[in-house]
């Protein structure tokens, strides 16, 4: 199965490289961070939706990032309210005020 997703994967590089040659050539700096993470997330959308969902040129992939790590924080944050959960109610820690921002962007 893996060796049937090997020319996508091949393809996504490719225009990575693309992205960097151009941006270089023009003179603009290049966030190499940023654009990883935009071929990975449209690799991983074009093997499960068939379709990429970030574009590298745009901000969107910098957001999107934003969330995930925002996301990841507050899930590896131990929540005393898992302790006590009369706790639930008052969310001490706003935790869950923090997750439901992050979703709702």
């Amino acid at each position: 199965k893996l060796d049937a997703m090997r020319g996508l994967g091949e393809e996504k590089v490719r225009a990575l490289l693309k992205h960097i040659h151009m941006a270089s050539a023009a003179g603009r700096p290049v966030n190499i961070g940023q654009c990883i993470f935009s071929m990975a997330l449209n690799l991983i959308s074009s093997t499960v939706f068939s379709e990429e969902v970030v574009d590298v040129e745009s901000e969107s992939a910098g957001e999107f990032k934003s969330m995930v790590w925002g996301l990841f924080e507050a899930a590896a944050k131990p929540n005393i309210a898992d302790y006590f959960p009369m706790l639930r109610l008052v969310d001490p820690q706003g935790l869950r005020r923090r997750v439901g921002t992050l979703m709702k962007r």
